[in-house]
């Protein structure tokens, strides 16, 4: 039994199935399918159209042409909108577009959200009882690349120094990589102590106030960071080249999801000032 290399073409004639594969008689139409990804470069969770164009060659109509799109678990679907016939599904979609004349054209646009950073090829694929001379053009696959936008963001040193109450950090994106350090970063400090003491009594039902927001590192930023930290002395728990404890937060379709990804920091209060010893004179 010899063991021969299957082009990419011939994979997705298996995946979907043979459009040319018809009963003898049956009438020949060359059937052609074109994807384009708009944007090609996103961000996580952001939405990507994926536009297919069927067209049929000829020389004869081409009976009930169906379209498959296998979004799989790397995609989630949002819309589907075809220029005639109807579409149905949501991992998987299948568009029955009908009979497509000599010459005819059909549209298929599928908006949907990626759910994994990479590089993801979505597919698609034709079905029809009509003999196509030319099959291997009735399969495609797009490429779209998806960044996400909480990575990459990173001080530039880990030299972090407090001088008059102000923390001095620098951080930096790299720039060799689309789409990364483009979240929301906001750093938080512990609350100012209240202005006058705690009544007496049963302690309060609501929990204090943890923390306030100072300030908001906004897309691309890179510069010199100037925290106040009303001369709270900081110590840094692991000094490597990541972030403090952060709130990172983004707006994805309308909501607001926040996510804390970086290595923890002690507030601490300010060394005490040493004594200095008394000289004993002899």
């Amino acid at each position: 039994m010899s063991r021969t290399l299957l082009t990419g073409a011939a994979l997705l004639v298996i995946a979907f199935g043979a459009a040319g594969a018809a009963r003898a008689g049956d009438p020949v139409a060359d059937l052609h399918l074109s994807e384009s990804a708009s944007p090609s470069n996103v961000a996580l969770d952001r939405r990507v159209t994926l536009t297919y164009s069927v067209s049929n060659g000829g020389p004869n109509t081409a009976s009930d042409v169906g379209l498959k799109v296998p979004l799989g678990e790397g995609w989630r679907p949002v819309s589907v909108s075809p220029s005639t016939g109807r579409c149905n599904g949501v991992r998987s979609i299948f568009c029955f577009l009908g009979d497509l004349p000599v010459f005819g054209h059909a549209t298929v646009r599928v908006v949907a959200r990626p759910v994994f950073k990479g590089t993801l090829h979505p597919r698609g694929g034709l079905t029809s009882p009509a003999t196509d001379p030319n099959p291997d053009d009735n399969f495609t696959a797009a490429e779209v690349t998806v960044a996400d936008p909480f990575t990459g963001l990173a001080p530039e040193n880990a030299a972090v120094h407090v001088r008059d109450g102000i923390l001095f950090l620098r951080y930096a994106c790299p720039t060799s990589v689309y789409l990364f350090c483009r979240g929301r970063v906001t750093l938080i400090r512990p609350a100012p102590p209240a202005a006058q003491p705690p009544p007496a009594g049963p302690p309060p039902t609501v929990p204090p106030v943890l923390g306030e927001s100072l300030l908001s590192l906004p897309s691309g930023v890179d510069g010199k960071l100037r925290v106040r930290l009303n001369s709270t002395a900081i110590s840094f728990v692991n000094k490597a080249r990541t972030l403090p404890v952060l709130v990172i937060t983004n707006l994805r379709d309308g909501v607001r999801t926040k996510a804390t990804r970086y290595s923890k920091v002690n507030l601490i209060a300010p060394p005490p000032k040493k004594k200095k010893k008394k000289k004993h004179h002899h």
